[in-house]
């Protein structure tokens, strides 16, 4: 479950995958409308912005853009210790989420790139890597994440320097994968 708005949106708004054989909790969720109420708890993500003088660089796949969007408006609302981000989403469907509100945030520290093949993101994070000394964040499913950090580990990249939504065990297995 991605979480997608800030606290200061006075909402929480999050996205799910609801396989066609699922949990009683995605199962009832999926029976839900736009706007019903729920009770939520332990909310919370490992994806916190750091501001250490470093560029990040969002990487996600699909619905994965989801939870770079909070990251990304609150570089847009304070982008202090960062000199720029850049965010890349991979979708096959070309169907990208939160496409238009993004692009529209675009300027001078903050990009945005669309891509609709892994091909073309591989490619894009071959160029991306050449960049200096900047945080990855990585969102997708278990296989993206798993190709995305072998990827960057062969291009020397420091495990220190990779952000996942998950508990600290999964980036060190996928890692060391």
């Amino acid at each position: 479950m991605s979480i997608m708005t800030l606290p200061t949106e006075n909402k929480v708004g999050f996205t799910t995958r609801v396989p066609r054989i699922c949990s009683e909790f995605k199962s009832k969720l999926s029976n839900l409308n736009v706007n019903d109420e729920i009770v939520m708890f332990k909310l919370g993500s490992k994806l916190a912005l750091r501001r250490c003088n470093r560029p990040v660089i969002l990487l996600s796949m699909g619905v994965g853009v989801a939870a770079m969007r909070p990251i990304i408006l609150n570089f847009i609302e304070d982008n202090s210790n960062i000199p720029y981000l850049i965010n890349v989403n991979v979708d096959s469907s070309n169907d990208f989420i939160f496409k238009n509100e993004l692009d529209n945030l675009s300027n001078e520290t903050y990009k945005n790139y669309w891509l609709n093949s892994r091909k073309s993101f591989y490619e894009n994070l071959e160029q991306l890597s050449q960049l200096q000394n900047p945080i990855y964040y990585i969102v997708g499913s278990y296989d993206f994440l798993k190709d995305t950090i072998q990827s960057l580990k062969t291009k020397d990249v420091n495990i220190s320097d990779i952000v996942i939504d998950q508990k600290d065990e999964v980036l060190n297995q996928l890692f060391g994968a």
